[in-house]
């Protein structure tokens, strides 16, 4: 009984000692955190491991995942039970800041698996001035990184209210306070009252409202604002972001029926041939059918080759009026289309195309600057 029991101790204790796992090492820690570390430094920290294995290890790869982990090691061999040690140097770049997380790739001489140990901190700027936590952060005013250097809330209808996400950065030394500045329009909000603290180096967000509902236009289109905001930061106590986005009214059943209505006689014409240098004259007649002053907005010609201008810019219900074009041939040759992109208040109609067609024909009774001579 006896010879038994120490016959299965002497089994454990060898199962113990010299299991023999693919790598034949273990890492007495496989991760450190080395906290702040400053862009543009040197920080090392030693891995010990151990080998468990009933045979001499060496080391054979050891392989950071990037240039600026840098593994130090020896390939002598190590006994079984004796500890061995990898040497991790990490350099972070100069211009880099932001939470890392690097690993360390090693392999030994038994050719079979591999074990891996990791390191990870956050990178402070150097130069807090000129270093960004991001690199997509691209939109500097003082100490404060905008993720962007204009807000684009693309379509507003004229009975919401529409938010949008605003990314930013403190990429100063201390915490930056920032409040919204009562300069601001009556249309735009933030998500918070009083003050909002980024801490150093430090990304943050917060909610703009625009308030479609309160945009004063008299046609949909573009519209554009600003956001500002009032800090401590003390190489810019003002930040400002532009804010775009194209304004759409919602117009009810009742506002529909009292609306004017703009009403082309044919908005489409074929003036055939021209000769060449002639000015070609055209009148795109047009009546308000609705029940409220139509108001022409603009009228833009596609080149410059061809001017336009509306008669009159307000036409009462009931009444006509037109679009004045002159196209100049000069230079031209060919088939010819042209167009006149009208705005108006119509709001079933806000925009109508007027287009035109010729042919630029050359003048066959002259012959460069002269007449031809018979």
């Amino acid at each position: 009984m006896k010879l038994l029991l120490v016959l299965i101790s002497v089994v454990y204790l060898s199962g113990s000692l010299f299991a023999q796992p693919g790598s034949g090492i273990r890492f007495l820690q496989d991760t450190h955190d080395f906290g702040q570390v400053k862009g543009g430094s040197k920080s090392r920290f030693t891995y010990k491991f151990v080998n468990v294995n009933n045979q001499p290890v060496s080391l054979k790869t050891v392989k950071g995942s990037c240039a600026c982990t840098l593994p130090m090691w020896s390939e002598a061999p190590i006994a079984p039970g004796d500890t061995g040690e990898i040497i991790v140097e990490f350099r972070p770049k100069k211009d880099k800041a932001g939470p890392f997380t690097k690993s360390v790739l090693v392999q030994t001489n038994t050719g079979i698996g591999t074990e891996m140990v990791f390191l990870k901190g956050e990178v402070i700027p150097q130069n807090p001035s000129s270093a960004y936590l991001n690199p997509t952060y691209y939109y500097r005013q003082g100490y404060l990184v905008f993720e962007m250097p204009t807000l684009n809330i693309s379509v507003l209808k004229s009975n919401e209210q529409k938010s949008a996400w605003i990314r930013l950065q403190n990429t100063w030394k201390k915490p930056v306070s920032i409040s919204f500045s009562p300069d601001n329009t009556n249309i735009l909000k933030v998500d918070f009252t009083g003050n909002k603290v980024i801490a150093p180096g430090k990304i943050d967000s917060f909610q703009i409202i625009v308030d479609g509902t309160l945009i004063k236009k008299s046609a949909d289109g573009f519209f554009s604002d600003t956001l500002r905001l009032v800090s401590n930061d003390p190489a810019e106590t003002a930040q400002k972001l532009p804010l775009i986005g194209s304004w759409q009214r919602v117009y009810t059943p009742e506002e529909l029926e009292s609306a004017p209505k703009i009403k082309f006689e044919q908005p489409d014409f074929e003036a055939g041939k021209v000769v060449q240098g002639d000015k070609l004259n055209h009148s795109f007649k047009f009546t308000n059918t609705g029940k409220s002053n139509l108001l022409i907005l603009s009228a833009k010609p596609s080149c410059g080759c061809t001017a336009s201008a509306p008669e009159d810019t307000e036409i009462k219900p009931g009444e006509s009026s037109q679009i004045n074009i002159t196209f100049d041939s000069n230079g031209r040759n060919g088939a010819q289309v042209k167009s006149v992109t009208v705005t108006s208040n119509d709001p079933v109609t806000p925009t109508t195309i007027l287009t035109f067609k010729c042919e630029v024909v050359a003048d066959p009774f002259r012959q460069g600057n002269g007449p031809v001579s018979k």
